[in-house]
């Protein structure tokens, strides 16, 4: 939705090269959920690295240009850079913890009976 959303904005009534990446990223999320409805697990694969690769290059560009807010955020505020940057952190690894793959525990066997553990 936020890829869609984000052509309403234009500057100068024009598209810029943002609006291409988020075409991009709105065509490969979209086709990587497809796959993998359908089963296909390489295409999934390749499109959802695609996508990353788009959100990588929009955060280097948000990043490295030094009149967006991120540069200006590291010079006049860095004690909430690092606050923003320890709360995306702690998201992440509570979102992988939550959705990690988890090992099968063995059942324990008692004489003859098997006890699901």
């Amino acid at each position: 939705m936020a890829g869609i959303s984000s052509f309403g904005i234009v500057s100068d009534g024009h598209f810029s090269w943002r609006h291409g990446l988020s075409a991009f990223t709105t065509v490969t999320v979209s086709l990587g959920i497809a796959a993998a409805v359908r089963g296909n697990i390489l295409g999934h694969l390749l499109n959802m690295v695609g996508s990353s690769f788009g959100l990588l290059v929009a955060f280097v560009f948000a990043a490295a240009v030094p009149s967006r807010a991120i540069p200006r955020l590291l010079v006049g505020d860095p004690s909430t850079a690092w606050l923003v940057a320890a709360f995306v952190a702690g998201s992440v690894a509570a979102l992988y913890l939550a959705v990690r793959p988890r090992r099968r525990r063995p059942a324990l066997r008692v004489g003859r009976v098997r006890v699901p553990s």
